[in-house]
């Protein structure tokens, strides 16, 4: 177990070769992680603290990484990019956590995330198919601030439950469409007052049965 891997910058190829390396403790002073900082390990898990302002390209390539909690992702906040751009060997994440994001659009390419089981997202904005057709996710929990974009949930054919929070100004058509395998839906915390359509929201959410609206 590594504590307090620099306070402000942590530096491309800074671990080369650890495969044995099982946990890491990095400091919240944290500023800036730059490219292949985390590359080529090894581990469960892995939080990158919110004090982080800037992650560069391939900020964890060639890992294998199963459970990754991150305050966003791309350069800065606002310009989220690829997710392939930072971790390029994704087949083994099956948890996501972005903690603090502005913009969460489909050039963020979740869908490239083949065993994604559940994911976690808040952000202010998500853009129309920002979580769209991610091959196994079976859980989500997204909390926005202003908009969800049209098509936003669709085509996620493995998805169970969904959880949503927080109010919106702005919901797109679509929102849920064609995940025929929703089975719960926890609306409870989902304020529609300022919304004027929502279009097709449950299309052919054939098989839910437990739709929260309290």
């Amino acid at each position: 177990k590594l504590e307090e891997l620099g306070k402000h910058v942590f530096y491309s190829d800074a671990l080369p070769r650890c495969s044995k390396l099982k946990s890491i403790t990095l400091p919240n002073t944290l500023k800036r992680l730059n490219a292949a900082s985390l590359g080529g390990l090894v581990l469960d898990e892995l939080i990158i603290p919110d004090s982080v302002e800037r992650m560069h390209t391939f900020v964890i390539g060639s890992s294998t990484i199963k459970r990754w909690t991150i305050p966003f992702i791309g350069e800065d906040k606002d310009h989220p990019m690829d997710i392939m751009d930072m971790y390029f060997d994704a087949k083994a994440l099956e948890y996501l956590n972005i903690t603090n994001m502005t913009y969460i659009t489909s050039d963020v390419n979740l869908e490239d995330l083949p065993n994604l089981i559940t994911l976690k997202i808040k952000a202010k904005v998500i853009q129309d198919s920002g979580i769209e057709d991610l091959p196994s996710l079976k859980y989500l929990e997204v909390e926005y601030e202003s908009l969800i974009g049209s098509d936003c949930i669709a085509w996620n054919l493995e998805l169970l439950e969904v959880k949503l929070i927080t109010n919106y100004d702005t919901i797109g058509r679509d929102m849920f469409n064609n995940c025929n395998n929703l089975i719960q839906l926890d609306l409870s915390n989902f304020d529609t007052s300022k919304v004027t359509d929502m279009y097709g929201m449950f299309t052919n959410c054939t098989n839910l049965t437990q739709l929260d609206l309290s």
